[in-house]
């Protein structure tokens, strides 16, 4: 993410950034937890799943 940001106006920026990055892990973490009361998926499969998805995030 960090990267696709344009260089401009860095306060904005500094502002910005991190309320988008909140926002997306915490709409990661509330979708996995969901699945998990709903019972649509075990914990380990949710665990699992932030872990491939934190990987594939970092990687790329």
């Amino acid at each position: 993410m960090q990267s696709r940001i344009p260089r401009g106006n860095d306060l904005v920026i500094i502002i910005i950034k991190p309320i988008i990055q909140v926002f997306t892990l915490g709409l990661a973490l509330y979708t996995g937890y969901t699945r998990i009361i709903d019972g649509m998926h075990h914990l380990h499969d949710v665990i699992v799943g932030y872990i491939v998805g934190a990987l594939f995030g970092y990687i790329t």
